[in-house]
């Protein structure tokens, strides 16, 4: 069963990162993943340095998806098994951006 739309948020882009067909698939979450990783059991003792830079990723790849040519955006469409997909995020210009393909 297909569901009509996916939000691309960054609970979604979390499965995509773990999700080894998908990463195989897209070079830039393969990174991205790999960055992802948990680092062990060893905590950093600035936690807002590391959301502030988790959020960054999480632009760049809402920026990368939205950059791929259609037939690549159609494979990641049949990959999260959806009609539609829809990101927002902030463009090079600083401007945000709502985006449905």
């Amino acid at each position: 069963m297909t569901k009509k739309l996916v939000v691309l948020e960054e609970t979604v882009i979390n499965g995509m990162l773990r999700n080894p067909s998908i990463t195989r698939e897209f070079a830039f979450l393969k990174t991205a993943a790999a960055k992802a990783a948990p680092p062990g059991k060893r905590r950093s003792c600035c936690g807002a340095r590391k959301n502030r830079q988790n959020i960054t990723d999480y632009g760049v790849i809402k920026s990368a998806i939205a950059s791929l040519p259609n037939d690549r955006k159609n494979l990641l469409k049949r990959m999260l098994g959806t009609e539609q997909v829809r990101l927002y995020f902030t463009n090079a210009a600083n401007q945000n951006v709502k985006m449905t393909f």
